[in-house]
Parts: structure tokens; C-alpha cells; sequence
């Protein structure tokens, strides 16, 4: 089971759906000028849904222009647990993204 999920966005897209664990996780945003989102998926990678900062559903989406880092927590238990970033928009430079668990 994927620990690690990195990707390097050049352009506004879609990165590549990774098995996560449940349980805490980390992100790490870095470089580049644009808009980055963390999606969730609870059914083996078939729909996404933005993950939110908090209880009220602010969605995590992150404009960077610096690093960015910011600790989360996931408790589902299932086995269909896939996680992705979506670059949204994209201006300049490259956005680095990194998930550790």
C-alpha cells in the first residue's frame, strides 16, 4: 500500500490516483504560481470529492506562491482509499506536491 504520493504539475491537471492508508497524513506544497486541490476517493478511485480543511467543508485548495504544509487526519476504514491532487489553475514555475503517511 502507497505511503508516498508526489507529483510535479507543469500545467493545469489531473495527477495520478494513489492507494492511501486511513490515519493522518501530510502534505507538503511548494514552488510554481497556481492552484492545487487534494481529492478523496472512498470507492477504489472511481469518484473524487475535494477534501475539506475542516468540519464546516472549506475546501483544501492551495495557492501557491510558497511552501505550504499542512497536517490532516483521515480515519475512514476501507479498502477503496485513493487520494490525487488536481492542479486547478497554473500560471508559472513548476508546484511540487508531496503526501506522506
Amino acid at each position: 500500500m502507497a505511503g508516498i504520493i508526489t507529483e510535479a504539475f507543469t500545467s493545469a491537471t489531473t495527477g495520478t490516483a494513489r492507494r492511501i492508508k486511513p490515519g493522518p497524513y501530510w502534505v507538503a506544497m511548494s514552488g510554481g504560481v497556481g492552484t492545487v486541490k487534494l481529492q478523496i476517493s472512498f470507492d477504489g478511485g472511481t469518484t473524487f470529492f475535494d477534501a475539506s480543511l475542516d468540519s464546516s467543508g472549506s475546501v483544501a485548495s492551495y495557492s501557491l506562491n510558497s511552501t505550504s504544509l499542512v497536517t490532516q487526519g483521515m480515519a475512514p476504514n476501507t479498502d477503496g482509499l485513493f487520494a490525487r491532487f488536481n492542479a486547478t489553475a497554473y500560471t508559472s514555475g513548476t508546484l511540487t506536491c508531496r503526501l506522506e503517511q
